[in-house]
């Protein structure tokens, strides 16, 4: 073989190893793009980053200490018999291999298959696992995990629920970091006024009386999250001094401040310690349970005043354009009235720039008061909850009255923003002049009076306490044996709760902890295209929707008027909740063909665009890969040509 042929050979192996290259490459580029248009796991674009984990999250996975170990419960027959949980149950299952994926070497996974009256089932149950019936209701089954480390220290996750679906990373990360972190703050609790437990934290001690919730009381869903991370203990309101290892104390709406009480909680602030304050102007909780509420007496802002603040208590807030729709009006003439002073706050109406309030989206107050400020030193003032421009104010005693429909039509827009809630930080002077306790002998037993503050304390004001209970924030009721991960929450009230105490406390890392469900601010590609979409149908898709809500509001108050045999109710009522029951099937088939469309539209753009994802980097090669071949062959005739012009000189 001659020199040239040689090369020429080499040439052409040259451009077949080129291409074969570049088609490799080409494959590479497509299945990354087709990825960051589908959003898999690995590549997440989804609107709520569920499958990354959050900065709070990996910086728990990364101080863990000792080899965890997470047991993964899924029993075998919930594939066949509920394909709806499996499914749940491999993105569960995802993420937890993307917490191990975090960090290998300390982090464990075990599947197990409890298997009905077997040992695993058997362990299972003994782990503290709630089960649940299979299909035919003959044996148990199981889905849940246990996680644990050589130390001995485990924590539970009882049953996995799509409904906390959005809460999923926040239950496993803080199963975590209690792992982390074994030992538990103390938290204290107490209220004159409500009561939030069946244990004693203050409040009126009724018993079983006619006062209370269907003649019990019951455990309030905000105080289950608390002690789930928590040692809660109950604070006297009589008390002339806060133990010392209260990491942080929780108020809830004190009517009467006894002169003891006020003056442990200025000294336990100048102490540094921290303080969150519910207190209400009007407790529309109080009055549901109790028929009444009592009228609170100010004497809280005695306290408040030396750290910038104060609560007015003869006012109520309200925003129409945060306002809750209610349902009003006789079988003649129902309508749909707008409660200015029943809050559903969300966008500008949350500062989100603080740890424990990043990612609150929605959180909803009732007959909140307005607060106050004015500036102190060396205390730093950040405001929390507020009304938008269009707030305003209303007298407390009209919001006592319980009529609603005189609230809605005297309340005036005052233009301006009104604040519901704010966190005080640094350091103040003491309320007090002196110990009450001085020349009793008393006194001795207690730490020296400070006139001032000895260390920073903090202090979070909010003017309502109505946004603890159930109601305003929670779907079920939480008596029973119902635990923490049987919550399934449509507002954050709960989740700013335990956050605001992970804050308080210094446990940063967990306050940063939040829900993926309820943000709508980060939005994958293929939801925006969805939203662009949906703009042509935009104002009829709003109107059905609005409409929707507007029927199933009455067919509700409807449906509980025939359940409760209403004097009231007649054939002409039934007919037409039968006509509404119509109107409602017929505006769901409605906004059901619009989202077929609008899926159908998105879906077929987003295959174009794999398409000339998959078509146009493929063509960039070839095209590459012809010209190298179009050069090749041109210098390979030339090369001929030499060749044979040398021979014919020869």
């Amino acid at each position: 073989m001659t020199n040239v042929s040689r090369r020429i050979t080499l040439k052409k192996n040259y451009i077949l190893a080129l291409f074969a290259g570049l088609l490799f490459l080409s494959f590479v580029f497509v299945n990354i793009g087709s990825g960051l248009l589908l959003g898999r796991q690995k590549l997440d674009l989804t609107g709520d980053g569920r499958y990354t984990l959050s900065e709070a999250s990996r910086r728990i996975v990364s101080e863990i200490n000792s080899p965890l170990y997470i047991r993964f419960y899924l029993s075998s027959a919930v594939s066949r018999e509920y394909p709806a949980l499996y499914q749940y149950s491999q993105a569960v299952l995802r993420r937890l291999e993307t917490y191990r994926d975090q960090n290998p070497e300390m982090i464990r996974i075990e599947i197990k298959d409890p298997e009905p009256y077997g040992k695993i089932a058997e362990e299972a149950q003994k782990q503290g696992l709630k089960s649940f019936l299979s299909a035919d209701g003959r044996s148990e089954l199981y889905f849940g995990a246990v996680l644990g480390n050589d130390n001995g220290d485990s924590r539970i996750i009882e049953q996995f629920s799509p409904g906390r679906a959005g809460y999923l990373e926040n239950d496993i990360s803080r199963a975590i970091a209690a792992l982390n972190n074994p030992l538990r703050p103390k938290i204290g609790i107490t209220s004159d006024s409500l009561p939030v437990s069946e244990k004693h934290y203050g409040g009126p001690d009724q018993g079983a009386d006619s006062r209370s919730w269907g003649g019990r009381r019951h455990e309030w869903a905000f105080l289950r999250l608390l002690r789930s991370e928590y040692d809660v203990v109950g604070i006297s309101p009589q008390t002339a001094e806060i133990p010392y290892d209260v990491e942080t104390l929780i108020l809830i709406n004190p009517h009467r401040l006894s002169p003891l009480f006020a003056y442990a909680l200025d000294q336990y602030l100048l102490r540094g310690g921290r303080i969150i304050l519910f207190a209400d102007v009007y407790s529309e909780t109080e009055a549901e349970i109790y028929g009444t509420a009592s009228e609170n007496s100010g004497q809280i802002n005695s306290l408040l005043k030396n750290w910038g603040v104060s609560v007015n208590f003869a006012k109520v807030i309200g925003d129409r354009s945060l306002g809750e729709n209610l349902v009003s009006g006789s079988e003649s003439g129902e309508k749909l009235s707008n409660l200015p002073t029943w809050l559903n706050l969300n966008g500008s109406a949350i500062n989100t720039r603080l740890p424990f309030t990043e990612n609150i989206v929605s959180v909803r107050l009732r007959s909140a008061g307005s607060i106050d400020l004015h500036q102190v030193e060396n205390v730093k003032a950040s405001p929390l909850f507020a009304t938008t421009e269009k707030g305003g104010r209303i007298d407390a005693e009209t919001v006592r009255l319980h009529n609603r429909q005189a609230v809605s039509e005297q309340f005036a827009e005052e233009g301006k923003r009104f604040l519901a809630a704010v966190l005080l930080e640094g350091k103040a002077d003491s309320a007090s002049l002196r110990n009450p306790l001085d020349g009793t002998g008393f006194e001795k037993e207690m730490l020296p009076f400070l006139p001032t503050s000895i260390k920073d304390g903090k202090l979070l004001v909010v003017a309502d306490s109505d946004m603890l209970a159930d109601s305003l924030w929670v779907n079920g009721q939480a008596g029973g044996n119902e635990g923490v991960y049987d919550l399934v929450p449509y507002a954050q009230n709960g989740e700013f709760i335990l956050r605001a105490v992970d804050y308080m406390t210094g446990a940063e890392t967990n306050a940063a902890l939040g829900s993926k469900s309820l943000n709508p601010e980060r939005k994958s590609i293929s939801a925006e295209i969805y939203q662009q979409k949906l703009q042509p149908y935009l104002a009829e898709y709003e109107q059905n929707k609005r409409l929707l809500g507007e029927k199933e509001k009455f067919a509700e108050i409807w449906n509980e008027a025939v359940q409760n045999d209403d004097a009231g109710v007649n054939m002409a009522v039934i007919r037409k909740q039968e006509q509404n029951r119509k109107e409602i099937r017929e505006l769901q088939k409605k906004l059901k063909q619009t989202e077929y469309l609008v899926r159908k539209e998105t879906t077929a753009w987003i295959n174009t665009i794999i398409w000339l994802n998959m078509a146009l980097i493929p063509g960039c090669v070839l095209f590459i890969v012809w010209l190298f071949r179009f050069f090749a062959v041109r210098r390979q005739r030339r090369m001929v040509r030499e060749v044979i012009n040398e021979y014919k000189i020869s």
